[in-house]
């Protein structure tokens, strides 16, 4: 995967899948609260996404540092391993 085009097309699909989700969760918290908590509502909703973001770069570099840790390669563990 030396072109670009090839690896953009992975990337602009998984932005256009992600799209309709943020969305729909946007219309379902509309759903259940009174108008004037949308915003709190709203907040924490962006909030958690974005801790999540951050979190999930912390934890892919701890991943990295696991490599051969009880004989498995680094993305093996991923997956949670349980039989170690």
């Amino acid at each position: 995967m030396s072109h670009f085009g090839e690896r953009a097309k992975p990337i602009c699909l998984r932005h256009l899948l992600t799209l309709p989700l943020i969305a729909f969760s946007m219309y379902l918290i509309s759903m259940y609260y009174k108008r004037y908590e949308n915003q709190w509502r709203f907040n924490i909703f962006f909030s958690g996404a974005i801790l999540a973001g951050s979190f999930s770069g912390l934890l892919a570099y701890a991943i990295a540092k696991m490599d051969g840790t009880a004989g498995y390669a680094g993305w093996r563990w991923v997956s949670g391993r349980r039989d170690v």
